[in-house]
């Protein structure tokens, strides 16, 4: 059992938390946050597709954009907040919006407490963040259960730094290419980290984790 320690201050810190476990011949994935569970299933021509199977919890999901600004937080970029964008371009509160888009410059949507500077969390969901529980970033996981079958190959997890300028699909093929999985997680984190040095100039957290269901 966890045991809650007040000598760690949580109040704006937390983290993100993916899991796998595989029961029966199923894989049951829990996901709290903008971590991501990714298939690698062969299709009839042997070439492996990504089926996802957690869902990022973020603003630019509907249902958790409602329950956060349901909680009192209101969602920003970090440059609207400063004043530095226009407050009223807000295409995350758009049906059917998914993952983040990258164009000229990178539209993060954050949580914030009204009237404050803080927390500025990308994600909707996270284990501690007590400030930002306050306005709706809760821990529950949501669950998805897979039943494995004969075509899937191999079962990718990775933090929001390995999807955040890669696709699900290339982070599958990139794995695709090399028989040994730890080879295989070496190129998506080397792969991800050159992105992001490209496109951001700096890196957020890269890890990953490939399992090898052969």
């Amino acid at each position: 059992m966890l045991q809650n320690n007040k000598s760690i201050d949580d109040s704006k810190s937390g983290t993100t938390c993916i899991g796998a476990l595989f029961v029966d011949g199923k894989v049951y994935v829990s996901n709290v946050g903008d971590s991501r569970a990714v298939l690698a299933q062969a299709n009839s021509k042997g070439r492996l597709r990504a089926v996802e199977l957690s869902s990022d919890q973020n603003p630019w999901r509907s249902d958790e954009l409602a329950r956060v600004e349901g909680c009192g937080g209101v969602v920003f970029t970090s440059e609207q907040l400063c004043g530095e964008d226009d407050k009223a371009f807000r295409p995350w509160a758009k049906e059917a919006k998914g993952g983040s888009i990258h164009d000229k410059k990178e539209i993060i949507p954050r949580v914030w407490l009204p009237g404050k500077g803080t927390p500025g969390c990308a994600f909707t969901r996270s284990l501690g963040d007590t400030i930002a529980s306050t306005v709706g970033v809760c821990g529950e996981p949501e669950i998805l259960v897979h039943t494995i079958e004969e075509a899937d190959t191999k079962l990718i997890l990775g933090s929001d730094g390995v999807f955040e300028f890669l696709s699900s699909q290339e982070v599958v093929d990139i794995v695709s290419k090399y028989d040994d999985p730890s080879k295989g997680c070496a190129a998506v984190v080397q792969e991800s980290f050159g992105r992001w040095l490209e496109i951001d100039g700096a890196t957020d957290d890269i890890t990953c984790v490939v399992i090898d269901f052969r």
